[in-house]
């Protein structure tokens, strides 16, 4: 978690989102670097077993202030963050994969998303990011999908099929679609061979975060 840190502040980061973080239980902790930066680490995990898990790291500095998490699974926590005056309600996700996950683990993880998008104040914008394990035609091309349009999409799984509708329901944008990227610079998985590669990643957005991106 040191070095990931790291990377984070070398990125200048305020808040990343991590999946996969296979942490037990729930917890939080300082974790200071040698530049004197200091993060605060905020994770969810299985009871037992050291899988699946997600995390947030917020960098500690007087801009930035937040509330105790929404823990609502090991696959998803919230929380409230307010950021030089903006309130932002970010939510982390981790989805079941789109083979391994049954149809029940599916419908519960949208069921508790959903429930997780409910603000918690009048002027509060959502974003919500993470592993969705989707695949669809529509994040390997510029196309600006804004949770209104239906495309034509051959190339769709059932988390593709589930992350699209949770945008229209939502109203919210997929934040890279937006930008032309050339196809290698989209993908975000590799498999350990190199050959398969995939967009499951998601970043999405209210039109109103949107048009500041």
């Amino acid at each position: 978690m040191y070095m990931i840190t790291k990377q984070v502040a070398q990125a200048r980061l305020s808040i990343c989102c991590l999946q996969e973080v296979r942490h037990r239980n729930t917890g939080n902790k300082i974790i200071r670097l040698d530049t004197g930066e200091q993060y605060v680490f905020i994770w969810c995990g299985q009871k037992r077993r050291r899988d699946a898990g997600v995390g947030i790291l917020i960098k500690k500095c007087k801009e930035i202030t937040f509330e105790e998490p929404d823990i609502m699974d090991a696959r998803l926590m919230a929380m409230n963050i307010r950021i030089r005056g903006f309130n932002i309600r970010i939510i982390n996700a981790y989805s079941p994969t789109n083979c391994g996950g049954s149809e029940n683990q599916k419908d519960s993880f949208y069921r508790m998303i959903k429930n997780a998008c409910a603000k918690k104040s009048k002027h509060q914008k959502l974003i919500v990011a993470g592993d969705f394990n989707a695949t669809t035609e529509v994040s390997l091309k510029h196309c600006c999908f804004d949770g209104k349009q239906i495309i034509v999409d051959p190339i769709c799984n059932d988390n593709g099929t589930r992350i699209k509708g949770f945008c229209r329901e939502q109203r919210l944008a997929m934040t890279q679609t937006y930008f032309d990227y050339p196809l290698e610079e989209r993908y975000t998985w590799y498999s350990e061979n190199k050959t398969t590669k995939k967009v499951i990643d998601y970043v999405l957005v209210e039109s109103y975060v949107q048009q500041h991106v």
